[in-house]
């Protein structure tokens, strides 16, 4: 069984895959922590703590609107393979491989280890031909080269694209550049082109409740720094166009839905990420 306290892979993929299971609707997440020995039902001491500091924690409501925004995105894109950088334990790759070209998961070596062996147990030891897995981290530019030699020698058919949830804000400013700058090489190395598209642009930082506090310091001590969010739509603007990069921001997915969820929503909608023409 995985501990969430001192897990050599990533404290924070495991955290993510156990709020996605006990609090989202997201396919599959449950059968994914079980299978990587995660706990997951919250005990009612945990559920009556809640009550009383702060009401419902919104955690499992942010994820949710990140996962639905970004799969709404990909509906434009049927058929088209996908390039996921830090996939951690998410379940998106299983969910989508069977309707794409290809489907490419990416995160640190350890960790994707791990989640092939997961992968390869929730499909009973059936491998899945165009699902891959490839170590990646995306600040090294020498990686994101392999990985993009990697996607070139697939000779796809369709445009790639580019996505991730839930990684620009775990970076400092020099590193957030690097990974600008090492996905715009790889959208301009792909041929029939590439798009990328990711809510990280959006999310702000909306702590609110004592609750979401004291979880952001947790999260925090166990990264060793504070997490980093850009701190309106004119700074990404600015920041993508130094990379020599256009922006789209997509629209708030909530829909209908009541006010109080269409209001979290504007924190997690996608931006549409393309190369400045030449």
């Amino acid at each position: 069984m995985a501990d969430l306290k001192h897990d050599p892979i990533s404290y924070t993929a495991l955290k993510v895959l156990q709020q996605r299971a006990r609090d989202c609707t997201i396919p599959m997440c449950r059968e994914m922590a079980e299978a990587a020995g995660i706990s997951w039902k919250s005990a009612w001491p945990r559920r009556a703590l809640k009550k009383l500091i702060g009401g419902k924690v919104q955690s499992g409501l942010y994820l949710q609107l990140r996962y639905d925004a970004m799969s709404k995105a990909l509906e434009e894109y049927p058929g088209c393979p996908v390039l996921e950088l830090a996939a951690g334990y998410g379940t998106r790759g299983i969910l989508e491989s069977p309707r794409r070209e290809a489907y490419i998961e990416t995160d640190l070596e350890s960790l994707l280890d791990r989640k092939r062996e997961i992968v390869r147990t929730l499909r009973g030891g059936q491998a899945v031909r165009n699902h891959h897995f490839r170590p990646v981290n995306v600040t090294k530019q020498g990686d994101m080269m392999r990985v993009g030699d990697f996607v070139n020698s697939l000779k796809l058919g369709k445009p790639i694209v580019i996505i991730h949830e839930g990684l620009l804000m775990y970076l400092g400013e020099q590193e957030q550049a690097m990974v600008r700058d090492n996905i715009r090489r790889l959208m301009a190395s792909h041929k029939p082109g590439a798009v990328w598209l990711t809510p990280d642009f959006s999310e702000r930082d909306i702590d609110q409740t004592l609750m979401q506090q004291l979880m952001s310091f947790k999260l925090s001590g166990h990264l060793g720094r504070r997490l980093n969010y850009f701190s309106d739509n004119d700074t990404v603007v600015r920041f993508l166009r130094a990379g020599d990069l256009n922006c789209e921001w997509l629209p708030n997915v909530a829909g209908s839905k009541d006010a109080r969820t269409r209001a979290y929503a504007e924190y997690f909608r996608i931006h549409k990420i393309t190369l400045q023409p030449r």
